[in-house]
């Protein structure tokens, strides 16, 4: 051995300290952008199925607006009548009865109930005084839900989860 000192293959303590550290936060890293895509992901279907629920509501809305016999529409404090031409039965699908129930109808009110909006079906009178009958859940968590008429044009203005929806029915 000539004074000299054999060098052994391999690494030094300092460099697996380094290595392992490395390692780590880089393994920390991809853990906690793979838990953050994942609350992402969470959130995001959440979210769609609620504009889902949104867009749902206002189809079912219009649908009620254009069924063939509605002759008058009136608004009354921020809600909204709408009178047949002829009485009949209808058919109504709700969670109360557990399926569905025909009743005998002549007019209904969308209009909001706390936070629920929600569909009144009435028999009126010749006075319009209304005998509900039964009713529908439209959508749950509304904020506001007005109504109004611009020339022949009915609106009607919503407020769900702070977002604003201006719809002409």
């Amino acid at each position: 051995m000539d004074g000299k000192k054999k060098r052994r293959k391999g690494y030094t303590l300092i460099e697996c300290l380094a290595y392992i550290l490395i390692s780590s936060i880089i393994l920390l890293m991809i853990m906690n952008l793979s838990i953050e895509g994942y609350k992402y992901s969470i959130y995001r279907v959440e979210k769609l199925k609620r504009e889902d629920e949104i867009d749902n509501a206002i189809l079912n809305m219009r649908k009620i607006f254009n069924e063939k016999d509605n002759t008058k529409y009136r608004v009354v404090d921020g809600y909204i009548r709408i009178l047949k031409e002829k009485e009949g039965f209808e058919e109504v699908k709700n969670e109360e009865n557990n399926g569905s129930s025909t009743v005998f109808t002549n007019g209904k009110e969308i209009k909001l109930n706390g936070k629920d909006l929600r569909v009144y079906y009435y028999y009126f009178d010749s006075k319009e005084n209304g005998d509900l009958k039964t009713s529908n859940l439209i959508l749950k968590d509304v904020s506001k839900c007005k109504f109004f008429k611009k020339d022949n044009i009915m609106y009607m203005n919503l407020e769900i989860d702070s977002r604003e929806y201006l719809i002409c029915i």
